[in-house]
């Protein structure tokens, strides 16, 4: 009797092994979540929201407006697939004192560019995520990410 109790609960611990690396990501869809921006860029932040919701923003402070780019994100081991629509960009005005003729000219290159690409789906590893930042890697080059929220 103590063997069948001894090999139930070998089974059980398996399973839930199985179960949390699957699925998602696991741990890594927790940690990410989050905004950050881009070291050595200080025009762009992202946001990975909870549910897979993503928004990568060109934050344009001297003209007074953000460009946003919505998307979607998900966490399978330790690649995160970042998927993004430039056909539904937008503009947010960060102040009162905005360059519309600034604004407008950007939103109309980010239209053309989505004439061409209106999808863009990018696959990146995870090499480092903590509470800190994260660093992701693609096609040999590597980006550091800072949290900010």
């Amino acid at each position: 009797m103590k063997k069948e109790n001894v090999f139930s609960v070998l089974v059980g611990l398996l399973l839930c092994a199985l179960v949390s690396s699957c699925g998602g990501g696991g741990d890594n869809s927790s940690k990410i979540v989050g905004k950050y921006s881009m070291d050595g860029r200080d025009d762009y932040e992202c946001e990975f929201s909870a549910g897979g919701k993503y928004t990568s923003s060109v934050v344009d402070e001297s003209h007074g407006y953000a460009i946003d780019t919505p998307g979607e994100w998900e966490v399978k081991g330790d690649v995160v697939y970042i998927k993004t629509r430039l056909t539904d960009v937008t503009a947010r005005d960060l102040s009162g004192d905005v360059d519309e003729e600034a604004k407008e000219s950007m939103l109309n290159s980010m239209k053309e560019v989505a004439g061409e690409m209106p999808v863009q789906e990018r696959e990146l590893n995870i090499v480092k995520l903590d509470g800190s930042g994260m660093t992701l890697e693609a096609n040999g080059l590597e980006q550091v990410y800072t949290r900010i929220e």
